[in-house]
């Protein structure tokens, strides 16, 4: 079974470690060398795990090391924005590889969203050609990702709990997580700038939607916030954290800010009208950023031509809140993900889970009965390799 602490601890360090050796795993998870040899070498046989190259023998001689990786060919993650008249999705490896991605037009509700989603999934699992393991799918409205409930989305027009979960069970046996589009952003980076070790983060998801302009006359502008801290997505106690309004917003202004209809209309195509925008969304992030303590802002979204904009105005305005003579510490940057941020950061939230470190009980927590259905399914999919190689695993 993959699904044992020891081989979660194991996996985990050579997914987090890409080239490292038996040896070196045994030094950090103080297991014994046999232990690992015999892990190792099983994760190997099923070619979950394969050898990059030999290092060199050391001054005694002796055998030399392997450097060991996650196969990012065994399998792949996909990653969902979903939109009300729009997806995209990510295509990754397991080791965090894109290996394509795609967007287009498509109507999603309440009533269809869920099926859609599994078309579509069964669609990218044939073009990819290798097996998913599970997928993650990222929308705008309150979430809760730990029972894969959803309790309001303005646009996909969910104003009462809807049970994703039983609904995404009727359709695929690939594990489906749910998760706010802009918590996604915080998974993608925690998930693939590991080495940065981002402790505590703010995520700006600023989306410019000007299909629901044309075909309902509202919106036109998103804003959401999510939330790091102390390395962890931060929800809140009724998983509300991040949800975003201008504190200049009044009931009589039809978004999130103090806009006009017909600014709405503008913003993204003047640069005067986007400047004030961004300066209100960042009077609001200054404020958080001070009180909280917060050392990074990275923002991301829909393509903007004006987007070099952002991150002055953002820090200008951090400096002006902050009460001290001092300089604020806090840095500004835009994500490296562009458009696709949303959906890779729903594929990142699969890897890590399937890659977490198990919490002492395999279910002991939430995040330990994720990993448990990813590598339930991971077995699933080594069974089925097994087979079709007359019970030779495929690598």
């Amino acid at each position: 079974m993959l699904n044992t602490p020891s081989t979660s601890r194991v996996l985990h360090s050579i997914w987090s470690n890409q080239g490292i050796s038996r040896i070196e795993i045994a030094n950090r998870l103080n297991l014994d060398k046999s232990t690992i040899t015999n892990i190792v070498s099983h994760l190997i046989d099923i070619g979950l795990v394969k050898v990059l190259a030999e290092g060199k023998a050391g001054p005694r001689g002796g055998r030399k090391p392997e450097h060991l990786s996650i196969n990012g060919k065994y399998a792949c993650v996909l990653g969902f924005e979903i939109q009300p008249y729009s997806y995209k999705v990510a295509v990754l490896n397991l080791n965090g590889d894109l290996l394509f991605s795609k967007e287009a037009d498509r109507v999603f509700s309440k009533d269809t969203f869920v099926g859609e989603i599994a078309e579509e999934m069964e669609t990218v699992q044939q073009q990819a050609g290798i097996p998913v393991i599970g997928a993650g799918v990222g929308f705008s409205g309150i979430v809760d990702p730990d029972h894969e409930r959803i309790f309001q989305s303005f646009p996909l027009k969910i104003t009462e709990c809807y049970d994703f979960y039983s609904e995404i069970s009727r359709y695929s046996d690939i594990p489906v997580f749910i998760e706010n589009d802009a918590n996604c952003c915080s998974w993608a980076e925690l998930s693939f700038h590991k080495k940065e070790k981002l402790s505590n983060f703010l995520f700006v998801l600023i989306e410019f939607r000007e299909q629901e302009l044309i075909k309902t006359g509202l919106g036109g502008i998103a804003v959401g916030l999510g939330i790091a801290l102390n390395g962890k997505v931060y929800y809140g106690e009724d998983f509300s954290a991040g949800e975003f309004r201008s504190v200049f917003a009044t009931p009589r202004n039809p978004s999130q800010f103090s806009l006009s209809e017909n600014d709405i209309l503008l913003v993204n195509k003047d640069r005067l009208k986007f400047k004030n925008f961004i300066r209100e969304l960042s009077v609001n992030i200054a404020l958080l950023v001070n009180a909280l303590n917060i050392k990074q802002i990275i923002w991301g979204g829909s393509r903007s031509e004006y987007a070099e904009e952002i991150s002055p105005i953002m820090l200008h305005a951090i400096q002006e809140n902050w009460p001290y003579p001092d300089t604020v510490t806090c840095t500004v940057r835009a994500s490296t993900f562009g458009e696709l941020t949303v959906a890779y950061g729903a594929a990142g939230m699969i890897l890590m889970h399937l890659f977490s470190l198990p919490d002492g009980a395999m279910t002991s927590s939430i995040e330990d009965q994720h990993k448990v259905k990813l590598m339930d399914h991971l077995d699933r999919i080594r069974s089925m390799k097994s087979r079709k190689a007359g019970g030779v695993a495929i690598k």
